[in-house]
């Protein structure tokens, strides 16, 4: 245990004085997914009328990371506002689906798929190929803060299908969901959906800051990123638990909800992205970035698990 808080306290001081190696580009992480051996996608939660990067290529090729800024030249009706989740598009080495967290007074609540683009004179862009509308808008015209969409995770189903789990935040007066159903170009088919919550493991917290499915003998373990959210100076508390798995049926997947079990804790740090370490970064199965509000963000692979 000693040597478990040594780490943290370590950890909590090199996020301090490493921060400004990430400097271009978002500049705390909202969602992020693994992009080829030695790059993440990272998306923020910019807001509709900011003017600051939606998206950043974090590039671990060499000794000091470096977050590299996307440029994305037409969103379709309106640039993408508080992107709060992304994960890569299976089948595919370029593209990925980007989760708005919801709508917002009558606009918003948008699923995108981008593919991204290497120029040798202008870096690095991102085409949006499709817009989808996942939920529909809710009474009043904006979702509300517990129902707001932070994970996202897409597999193949056995038919080859696109197939989407979308991670609905909760919060300190209720659980988090799970939302899950087939992605065909605009339109999302709504299969099934489910309730989970974190608070016996971390109290008040958010149920769903993030979401991963890890394959595992044909079925897809669900993790989740349970995080407090107090007040913008904190403190903040994180975890990353396995809340579940999806298992393949004849139609596409059945969930089963198991007791949860933490994989990491991480004191004083608000984590909301969660993806597959690239492999540059050796030992590490998982890493993590945090929007730490007035703090910034910062990023850190995780130590494999025993």
């Amino acid at each position: 245990m000693r040597r478990f808080l040594s780490f943290l306290v370590l950890g909590a001081w090199l996020a301090f004085t490493a921060a400004p190696a990430l400097a271009q580009g978002p500049a705390e992480f909202s969602g992020m997914a693994r992009f080829g051996p030695h790059r993440l996608l990272v998306v923020s939660d910019a807001k509709a009328d900011s003017s600051e990067a939606r998206l950043g290529i974090l590039s671990l090729a060499g000794k000091t990371p470096r977050m590299l800024p996307v440029e994305v030249e037409d969103w379709g009706d309106g640039r993408a506002s508080d992107l709060e989740a992304c994960c890569p598009v299976p089948g595919t080495d370029d593209e990925f689906l980007l989760a708005e967290s919801g709508w917002w007074k009558g606009h918003g609540g948008r699923l995108f798929r981008m593919k991204l683009t290497h120029h040798p004179d202008r870096g690095w862009t991102g085409q949006v190929l499709s817009v989808c509308r996942p939920l529909p808008m809710p009474a009043g015209g904006s979702t509300p803060s517990a129902l707001q969409i932070e994970g996202i995770g897409a597999i193949r189903d056995p038919q080859g299908r696109l197939f989407v789990v979308l991670g609905l935040r909760g919060g300190p007066e209720g659980p988090g969901s799970l939302v899950w159903g087939h992605l065909d170009q605009e339109v999302f088919t709504l299969a099934g959906q489910r309730d989970f919550s974190t608070h016996s493991e971390i109290s008040d917290s958010r149920s769903c800051a993030d979401l991963q499915l890890l394959e595992e003998g044909g079925s897809f373990r669900v993790l989740t990123v349970a995080a407090t959210d107090p007040d913008d100076r904190g403190p903040f508390r994180s975890a990353v638990l396995e809340v579940g798995r999806f298992t393949p049926r004849a139609n596409g997947f059945d969930f089963q909800k198991t007791a949860n079990r933490v994989l990491w804790r991480l004191e004083g740090l608000k984590v909301e992205a969660l993806a597959p370490t690239p492999e540059v970064l050796e030992g590490s199965q998982f890493c993590v970035g945090t929007d730490d509000e007035s703090y910034g963000g910062i990023f850190r692979p995780l130590p494999a698990l025993p």
